[in-house]
């Protein structure tokens, strides 16, 4: 093998690594008073959800400002996945990582008709939602074999409220309900199938 080819990989590993090993310990190490969070419940536990900066024009999700490595989070921590975000943009969940195990992020799905959209304004921790995801059987299409991921969603301020209080105490006063919204996905940018 060349040398060109080994760093190559190496240089591949080592950025799939990063974007693998975001985690909300690492994230919420040093909280100033002006950081902005979000706080998603996630079931299972293994779940790793994508955020990303987006444009939103008239209830639509125009594009994702998608990044390298992506702002891949997870998994959760005792039924909740805590993200550290910039303030004040329009996000969404671009994606979500289905996994056995919280090891390795398991294989991608996109929303299919929309997906959450929310904001955290500086000093905050915003609620946006608990998310259930369960598998919902196969199909087989033109493109072949088809997963299917059903999502189910809740609020449950109470239980995120409690969430912070038992593992990260200094943010739980900060905790507020953000104005979560629904909105839809071109076909371009869908669906919940792994690609």
């Amino acid at each position: 093998m060349s040398a060109r080819r080994s760093t190559a990989r190496i240089v591949f590993a080592a950025s799939l690594a990063l974007a693998w090993a975001q985690s909300p310990a690492g994230a919420i190490a040093d909280s100033p008073a002006d950081a902005a969070y979000v706080l998603i419940g996630v079931d299972p536990n293994t779940v790793r959800i994508d955020i990303e900066e987006t444009t939103i024009d008239d209830g639509a999700v125009v594009r994702y400002e998608h990044s390298f490595p992506p702002h891949l989070y997870g998994p959760g921590d005792d039924g909740f996945i805590l993200a550290k975000v910039k303030p004040g943009v329009d996000l969404a969940i671009a994606a979500t990582h289905m996994s056995p195990i919280g090891l390795l992020p398991g294989p991608r799905f996109k929303p299919c008709d929309g997906t959450v959209a929310f904001q955290a304004p500086a000093g905050s921790v915003a609620y946006v939602t608990s998310i259930a995801y369960e598998y919902g059987g196969l199909s087989y299409g033109w493109t072949g074999q088809q997963i299917h991921v059903q999502t189910h969603y809740t609020q449950d301020l109470e239980g995120a409220r409690a969430y912070l209080k038992r593992n990260h105490p200094d943010l739980a006063d900060r905790l507020q309900q953000a104005p979560a919204r629904s909105v839809r996905l071109p076909p371009v940018l869908s669906c919940l199938n792994p690609y």
